[in-house]
């Protein structure tokens, strides 16, 4: 006669699988890096740009030619950091529901919302602007290391604070920037464009700075979890 199923033994769960593709890790940083380059070069267009308005009161007009310069180099900026935003987003997204997927693996009484949130929380209007960054404290608060006692270590989460912030900022001034370019007619409306678009590329670099070092520190914190030994990886 069978033994009752409540006494045969469960078969045993295999361990949550946590993957940590380098990758995509290595693309994400290195686009990053390609967009703060794109800020560079609109710093020195900026900078160019500010000079010849400058330099140009009552009749000695900057020529076409120099005018013509400056836009080249405008464009090159442009090419760089738009050329790379759509690429560096795709990835980073899904390097960002990695991490979701590995998180959820370490403690998934933290989190409310499936992972798909990771992907989806970044295309809702209005949440979009709180929704990601909550999601990246709970990812970034489940991937602490456990200190020997078993407790986990103490989160500090200023790199998630620092990303998420310069990221909200550069987006807003560059958006205001842009427009007051698009709108200027003098030269010293050309002049307030320009430093407002220097803030912009100097906010942009910082918050590509900014994500690269939330990226490589996440990423850390996970490989450091995973090596506890809980989780298996692949």
């Amino acid at each position: 006669m069978p033994a009752p199923d409540k006494l045969r033994p469960r078969p045993q769960l295999p361990a949550q699988v946590v993957r940590l593709p380098r990758g995509l890790l290595i693309a994400v940083t290195g686009l990053l890096a390609v967009a703060a380059l794109g800020g560079v070069f609109g710093i020195y267009a900026g900078v160019r740009t500010y000079l010849l308005a400058a330099g140009g009161p009552g009749f000695s007009l900057p020529s076409e030619q120099e005018w013509d310069r400056v836009d080249a180099l405008h464009l090159w900026a442009e090419r760089l950091q738009y050329g790379a935003f759509p690429f560096c987003a795709i990835l980073f997204i899904m390097w960002f529901h990695r991490m979701r997927r590995n998180a959820g693996a370490f403690a998934p009484e933290q989190f409310r919302r499936g992972p798909g949130w990771a992907i989806g929380a970044w295309f809702i209007p209005l949440a979009q602007v709180w929704l990601p960054f909550r999601i990246a404290i709970d990812i970034w608060s489940a991937s602490a290391p456990s200190q020997a006692d078993g407790k986990p270590v103490k989160a500090t989460f200023w790199p998630v604070f620092a990303w998420w912030g310069l990221f909200l900022l550069s987006n807003l001034v560059n958006t205001f920037a842009r427009q007051r370019s698009l709108d200027a007619e003098t030269l010293q409306q050309l002049q307030d464009a320009a430093l407002q678009m220097i803030v912009a590329d100097v906010l942009d670099i910082g918050a590509a700075a900014a994500a690269v070092y939330f990226v490589v520190r996440l990423t850390s914190r996970q490989r450091s979890k995973m090596a506890e030994g809980s989780h298996r990886a692949a």
